[in-house]
């Protein structure tokens, strides 16, 4: 068995990340894979080109293609007088980390919005299954009352991301 050369395990370790980013914004890892190797290439390269040095198949390689195109993440480009698509990225590691967080800001907002809801239909409830509804109550306040501190400290961090942009 080959040993793993040092260049090669921070590489390893650096797409264990940009997959990790991936899948905590919904998508498989296999995207974060892609978007690591196009990025850490720094030119526009061909599916199989892809599939090479990811060591997942076409299919498989297609449909995370697929999935960073439509985000806008990746461009797909013709090569001239050929039938061949190239790949590459269009935007910036921060741009693509700023938003994730813009994405978790929305959520956080929404989830504040649902749980206030939530914990007024709560409140009026009469004796109905009272020590149930008291342990939800409990459960989802400490839930509602942490999300403020969430998006505050979401929003410092895209602050500083754009500050360290210009």
């Amino acid at each position: 068995m080959d040993k793993m050369t040092s260049l090669e395990k921070i590489e390893r370790e650096v797409a264990s990340i940009w997959e990790d980013m991936a899948e905590s914004r919904g998508y498989n890892r296999v995207v974060g894979r892609v978007l690591f190797i196009l990025m850490a290439e720094g030119r526009p390269l061909s599916q199989k080109e892809i599939a090479v040095k990811t060591g997942y198949s076409l299919p498989t390689i297609s449909r995370a293609l697929n999935t960073v195109v439509a985000l806008g993440t990746a461009k797909k480009m013709a090569t001239p007088g050929s039938r061949l698509r190239r790949y590459r990225v269009e935007m910036r590691p921060a741009d693509l980390m700023v938003g994730g967080l813009v994405n978790w800001l929305l959520v956080a907002r929404t989830m504040y919005r649902r749980l206030s809801g939530v914990l007024g239909e709560l409140e009026s409830l009469e004796n109905e299954e009272a020590e149930k509804a008291e342990n939800l109550r409990a459960f989802l306040t400490g839930l509602h009352d942490s999300i403020p501190r969430m998006i505050e400290i979401i929003q410092r961090a895209m602050g500083e991301m754009n500050t360290s942009r210009r």
